[in-house]
């Protein structure tokens, strides 16, 4: 289960799985990294603002997760999103590729 977040992952995943804290939440690797941690929240500040920044930011902390390595990544689940060719206006969020804003489709022209 997952609080509510922003929609770019960084909060999800980011935050909630490796941020420290002084009792263990989510952060259930008990991993502390005041440079992490840092990097997570400043990305965040920017997350509606500036979507570049933040996902450079982001991009930095994932690097500093993986040198660091407090957990396991086992797999990268992809989830294909199949769409007729005549749908236009279909855009993806990969992180919530399951929820399609369908207000945006409409059909092309023939």
């Amino acid at each position: 289960m997952y609080w509510p977040t922003y929609s770019d992952a960084g909060s999800d995943n980011l935050v909630s799985l490796f941020r420290s804290s002084d009792k263990p939440a989510f952060n259930l690797s008990y991993w502390k990294d005041a440079t992490y941690d840092k990097l997570v929240d400043e990305a965040g500040t920017h997350t509606a603002t500036d979507r570049d920044k933040a996902a450079e930011l982001y991009g930095q902390a994932q690097r500093r997760l993986l040198e660091q390595a407090p957990g396991a990544f086992l797999y990268d689940m992809r989830t294909p999103v199949v769409m007729n060719s005549e749908v236009k206006g279909f855009a993806c969020n990969p992180n919530y590729s399951l929820s399609i804003s369908l207000y945006q489709l409409h059909r092309g022209a023939s």
